[in-house]
């Protein structure tokens, strides 16, 4: 089954993100500062396939702003890269579930990032199990 992980091979540098508290991710700006900043900390566990995590930001309806959390998933082909963009959740209510500081507090929010996208891969896959694959 596709999972995305955290890269056993590309930690995080505590260096990086020592000064961070959970009144950064009341912003969705410190979030997909952290996910840009960081998207080498994560891996797809199917070798032949990328994962990409980002935030876009937008507007909808009467210019309602949005902010969406996506996962780019490319598959590499001989000659060619299919990818598509899967979108996890609405971030506009999500702040991350925990009081800690620094290295700690990123490493939860990285956490709950992968936790967020591999559900949304799994009801993906399922759905797309029930209906049937084209």
């Amino acid at each position: 089954m596709l999972q995305i992980i955290r890269n056993p091979e590309q930690p995080l540098d505590a260096a990086e993100v020592d000064h961070l508290t959970p009144e950064h991710f009341t912003d969705l700006d410190q979030v997909r500062y952290l996910i840009l900043t960081h998207e080498h900390v994560f891996a797809s566990i199917v070798p032949e396939v990328t994962i990409v995590p980002s935030v876009r930001v937008g507007l909808v309806g009467d210019g309602d702003p949005i902010a969406e959390l996506v996962a780019s998933i490319s598959r590499i082909e001989p000659g060619s890269v299919v990818t598509t963009d899967l979108i996890v959740t609405d971030l506009g209510e999500w702040t991350p579930d925990t009081t800690c500081n620094g290295y700690e507090l990123a490493e939860q929010v990285l956490d709950e990032v992968v936790d967020l996208i591999n559900e949304a891969l799994s009801n993906a896959m399922h759905l797309v199990a029930m209906v049937g694959a084209p």
